[in-house]
């Protein structure tokens, strides 16, 4: 990396904390606001920093707390929008597994069950972070204890059993929201 480039960086690091330092609190409560759930919340967080990183000319923004607020209600609205396109797509997906369609023979079955898997696995990478979805991947698919999908990742223990924690949660939130659907 060039000097130019580390001091851009740098530059970049010390905006986005002085960012933090006067604005937390008023991203925190738009988010509040507009995402009951405190996983839903810290996701659309970082969605927001994300985008101020990216950001090339902060320093031209006119009125940066209007910005601040347009972009965190848009990221709110983006990440509820997939949100709620997901929970579709894995109602859809339990709706596809009906009794009729097991019950057809036992290389459809196997057919059907690996199918399934796919989908499941499909659903788990769109509907968590990477990192959630890798976690979560490695410890129910691939059958690695917490040590060794740790070292997978190359993160600490602790590390990964907070990223399954987060990532099942997630999904529990998911499929209790399908069922409140289906009611």
């Amino acid at each position: 990396m060039s000097q130019c480039e580390q001091n851009h960086d740098e530059d970049r690091s010390r905006a986005l904390a002085k960012i933090y330092r006067e604005y937390d609190r008023f991203i925190q409560s738009v988010i509040q606001f507009s995402a009951k759930n405190q996983a839903d919340r810290e996701d659309i967080y970082q969605e927001v920093f994300i985008v101020l990183f990216q950001k090339a000319d902060l320093d031209q923004i006119q009125d940066f707390k209007s910005y601040l607020y347009r972009l965190v209600i848009n990221k709110s609205n983006e990440f509820l929008r997939k949100k709620i396109s997901r929970e579709i797509q894995l109602k859809e997906y339990i709706g596809l597994q009906s009794p009729e369609a097991v019950q057809e023979g036992g290389d459809m079955q196997d057919m059907l069950i690996l199918e399934e898997v796919d989908s499941m696995v499909d659903l788990i990478k769109e509907c968590l972070s990477q990192r959630e979805s890798e976690a979560i991947l490695l410890r129910f698919k691939s059958h690695y204890d917490n040590e060794e999908a740790a070292r997978k990742m190359g993160v600490q223990k602790e590390t990964l059993i907070r990223y399954v924690s987060v990532g099942l949660k997630k999904l529990r939130d998911i499929i209790k929201s399908i069922r409140r659907a289906e009611k």
